[in-house]
């Protein structure tokens, strides 16, 4: 303890009234560690390293949202998956649109301009002038020197790739026909004749048949009625047109009749009673025809049910001819041969094989004597028989008539009604003034002229 007291003295005496000197960076050492010491605690009333670290976080996050600005715009403008636009061809849209600005020539290349190339459609490179793909003279291909024209649209604006592709124009289509007819009685042949403009294949269809194609085809209707044509055109690009026309059919009438004896005339010669069964005609003509069915001068007639006398100049024909016309002008022929001439002077009852009774009801069926009516079943006489029994029976053996008047025939309805249009049965039997009896039967056909 006292050799220590002893040294305190002792460097105590030594450098008691010594000054020490202290070198020229000491003192700005020691400033720089206590101002060290101080920047890096937290005080509010100096600049510290918490402040510094709040400047850089802040300075950071305005730089990133620099940077992220323009990206998320480009991003927006660009649909997802599509091939960006190369740099080289992008620039700033020009001051007013459809306008290009163009500086003049100067002779510095710097100074020149260079407006934007024009994308032909989006993900595709924009079309380029060849003019403006020409380098000026001394520039470097690719280095990006203003003096050389870089790739863009120059003094033209450059249109899209599809402005030079034309819609192709075609000659306009138009489908027409004429038929050599238009209207006609069945059965009517028809020619079309196409009279289409610019066509290259027609189709045609008549009503619902089968499709046929041909420049000028043929067709036969059968069937009257209205009937409605079109022809379908198939032009150029696939253009189509169609044109339609309705043909009109009518009707023909059936001609048919029924060659019976007849009464004797007022003279006394025999006769013949045509028994007309035609349908759907209006009007009629009679004619005599010769063995090679000539037309015969003499008798003719436009009754309905004519008799024809049996006379020397009528025995030359040996057939007969009905036509019957309808209100369409249209018309159908029956012919028939005549039979043997009768005999005259033998008393006889004859009943016609067909009757068309009157559509409007029951009429009574009676008749005045020697009337011929085609209405009416009634035989045709020239004596009265002193008894006289008609019967007539269906097919299926119900009597339908019965008379005892020989001048009551029947009318054609049964209990008040129509009777069925078909052949019935009929049973005659009686007797003569001179005390003959007589028996007869056939059938007669019942012919409704409505077609009921």
């Amino acid at each position: 303890m006292n050799e220590r007291m002893n040294i305190e003295e002792l460097v105590r005496s030594k450098l008691e009234g010594q000054e020490i000197a202290p070198s020229r960076g000491t003192w700005s050492r020691i400033l720089r560690r206590v101002r060290r010491g101080q920047f890096m605690r937290f005080d509010p009333g100096r600049f510290n390293v918490y402040y510094a670290a709040g400047i850089l976080v802040a300075g950071a996050g305005l730089i990133a949202l620099i940077q992220t600005g323009p990206r998320e715009a480009q991003t927006e403008e660009g649909s997802p998956g599509r091939t960006p636009v190369p740099r080289e061809h992008t620039a700033p849209p020009p001051a007013e649109s459809g306008i290009i600005q163009v500086q003049p020539d100067t002779g510095d290349p710097s100074l020149r301009e260079v407006a934007p190339p024009a994308a032909a459609e989006e993900g595709k490179p924009a079309a380029v002038s060849p003019e403006a793909t020409e380098e000026a003279p001394g520039a470097t291909p690719g280095n990006g020197t203003t003096g050389a024209k870089q790739p863009g649209i120059g003094r033209e604006q450059a249109l899209p790739e599809d402005a030079d592709r034309k819609e192709p124009v075609h000659n306009t289509l138009v489908a027409f026909f004429t038929p050599s007819v238009t209207s006609g009685c069945a059965p009517l042949t028809v020619q079309f004749f196409n009279q289409s403009v610019n066509h290259l294949s027609v189709t045609w269809r008549v009503g619902t048949a089968t499709p046929v194609t041909g420049e000028n085809p043929e067709h036969t209707f059968t069937t009257p009625g209205r009937h409605h044509v079109t022809m379908t055109a198939m032009g150029e690009g696939g253009q189509t047109a169609s044109f339609s026309q309705v043909i009109e059919v009518y009707p023909v009438p059936t001609a048919d009749f029924i060659i019976e004896e007849g009464l004797p005339d007022s003279e006394g010669q025999p006769t013949y009673s045509l028994i007309n069964c035609s349908t759907g005609a209006g009007s009629y003509q009679w004619n005599l025809l010769g063995e090679d069915k000539t037309e015969l001068k003499g008798w003719s007639s436009d009754a309905f049910n004519p008799d024809l006398p049996v006379t020397p100049s009528e025995r030359q024909a040996s057939h007969i001819r009905l036509v019957a016309v309808n209100e369409y002008g249209c018309s159908q022929t029956a012919v028939r041969e005549l039979p043997g001439p009768p005999d005259a002077g033998v008393p006889e009852l004859i009943f016609p094989t067909a009757f068309s009774p009157s559509t409007t009801g029951p009429a009574g069926g009676l008749y005045s004597p020697h009337e011929k009516r085609n209405d009416v079943f009634h035989p045709l006489f020239d004596t009265e028989p002193l008894e006289y029994r008609l019967r007539i029976y269906s097919r299926r053996g119900v009597l339908v008539f019965e008379s005892m008047d020989i001048y009551r025939g029947w009318d054609g309805y049964y209990l008040q009604e129509r009777a069925a249009a078909g052949v019935y049965v009929w049973m005659a039997e009686g007797t003569w003034q001179s005390g003959e009896e007589f028996r007869m039967q056939g059938d007669v056909t019942l012919i409704w002229s409505d077609g009921r």
